[in-house]
């Protein structure tokens, strides 16, 4: 399946005092799509490297039991040849950022 261009929707949810990650595009999780196609990061409280996360068939990843701040980056790449102002390039990326407090 092709990615839909456009918008990702990335959110949290906190049931209690454990944190998920929603990720959609188009209101489709990343695996329907293609998950190979996409990198999620995920900055954790009080971790000094971002965790690569992935996505259950709802969009959501598995939980996170730190309060603080938490960083989301998703990265969703096609293989898309074109050129720009004269420069080519081989492939397309949207990124998708959040940072949310989770207390």
């Amino acid at each position: 399946m092709p990615i839909p261009p456009g918008w990702y929707q990335v959110g949290t949810r906190s049931p209690g005092i454990r944190t998920r990650v929603s990720i959609l595009s188009f209101g489709v999780s990343l695996r329907a799509l293609s998950a190979a196609l996409a990198q999620v990061s995920v900055l954790v409280p009080e971790k000094k490297e971002a965790e690569k996360a992935t996505t259950n068939d709802k969009g959501l990843t598995a939980t996170f039991d730190a309060k603080g701040r938490y960083g989301v980056v998703v990265r969703m790449v096609e293989a898309k040849p074109g050129e720009w102002k004269g420069e080519k390039y081989d492939e397309v990326s949207t990124v998708a950022t959040l940072v949310v407090d989770v207390k």
